[in-house]
């Protein structure tokens, strides 16, 4: 049996706290940046000591405006949630069936999109965003306001890197590693997870053969897989909870080896898409312990399998104007060092 996960905290803050250093967002939505020394020569991140330039990115993913109208949001919640799933098990399924269904569901799946969705966090009122996954990796999350310019927020990946970009980070960069390099980058240590995941807190999972999996039962119709996965940057445990009627996937965690939470997503508001035979949510609740991070997204409507065959161009890199590219990778990182775009 694998070690039970630890209960996990679903509090959230407008105040980051990081050691020496602390984030909190002020009253003219910009970010106060308390007790952080920047020598004019930065030394080579370590482990121990962080880079204050890599401190700075999970901050990147909280720095919204609460300018943003919050009434889109509150129509939504007055929207039905859709589709009734249909049943999957008339009995508690055995390990094999639950993993042949849930695969075989996702399999249907090769690209979702949503343009009518907002992105909140705590204390700061919602933004409008859009989503686009395809596979394998190919993600992007942008979200903004028409009344503060446009984008505030550029998340995403796909097939050779990954990025983030806030139009309100300082200083001003847009940051980016290669899949391969993430692992051991200053990526690695202080994102917990690739934005790709994303898709599985869409619900689109999937149980790989050469991983272990185990089922136990939670009670009042709810069951888990637990998982131990072996990859590229060491073994992973995963915690997927389902209920056993429907298959409907409500929350899922991902640990570190010593299970310490990576990442943690609760879904609600489920919706059937009846001409793809998938139920996806409309609200993902999104936790990174690690960076102190949480959010919540809120869809109005997915599109299933309808991304243009041209959509290449939705995925890659942006390369904006004032903002220069830092390869996270780059062992450069920290020194003054003009970064440039990928090679």
């Amino acid at each position: 049996m694998f070690k039970t996960p630890p209960t996990l905290s679903r509090a959230g803050a407008a105040v980051l706290d990081f050691g020496h250093s602390s984030f909190e967002f002020v009253s003219d939505f910009k970010i106060r940046i308390s007790n952080l020394n920047m020598p004019a020569r930065r030394a080579e991140p370590t482990l121990d000591e962080p880079d204050p330039l890599i401190r700075l990115i999970p901050i990147a993913l909280l720095a919204l405006t609460p300018l943003a109208s919050s009434g889109c949001m509150f129509m939504r919640w007055l929207q039905p949630a859709g589709n009734p799933s249909p049943v999957l098990f008339e009995e508690a399924p055995t390990l094999e069936t639950l993993i042949a269904a849930i695969n075989q569901r996702s399999d249907r799946v090769y690209g979702l999109q949503s343009t009518d969705a907002t992105l909140s966090a705590a204390g700061i009122p919602s933004l409008s965003a859009e989503i686009a996954w395809r596979r394998p990796r190919n993600f992007r999350l942008r979200a903004g306001s028409v009344l503060t310019g446009g984008a505030e927020l550029d998340l995403g990946s796909n097939d050779e890197l990954l990025w983030i970009w806030s139009r309100r980070n300082q200083p001003p960069a847009t940051y980016y590693c290669r899949h391969n390099q993430f692992a051991h980058s200053a990526a690695g240590r202080f994102l917990p997870v690739e934005p790709a995941w994303l898709a599985e807190a869409m619900g689109i999972v999937r149980f790989e053969p050469t991983d272990r999996h185990e089922l136990q039962s939670l009670g009042n119709g709810e069951i888990t897989i637990t998982s131990a996965m072996n990859r590229s940057s060491g073994l992973r445990y995963r915690r997927v909870v389902m209920d056993e009627r429907h298959g409907l996937i409500t929350h899922i965690s991902v640990f570190d080896q010593n299970w310490q939470a990576l990442a943690v997503a609760n879904m609600r508001r489920h919706t059937y898409y009846a001409e793809a035979g998938v139920t996806l949510p409309r609200q993902i609740e999104v936790q990174a312990p690690p960076a102190d991070l949480n959010f919540t997204v809120n869809v109005g409507d997915y599109l299933v399998n309808q991304l243009p065959a041209d959509s290449g161009g939705m995925f890659q890199l942006p390369q904006l104007a004032g903002y220069p590219l830092v390869d996270l990778a780059d062992p450069r990182l920290g020194r003054d060092a003009a970064l440039g775009a990928p090679r």
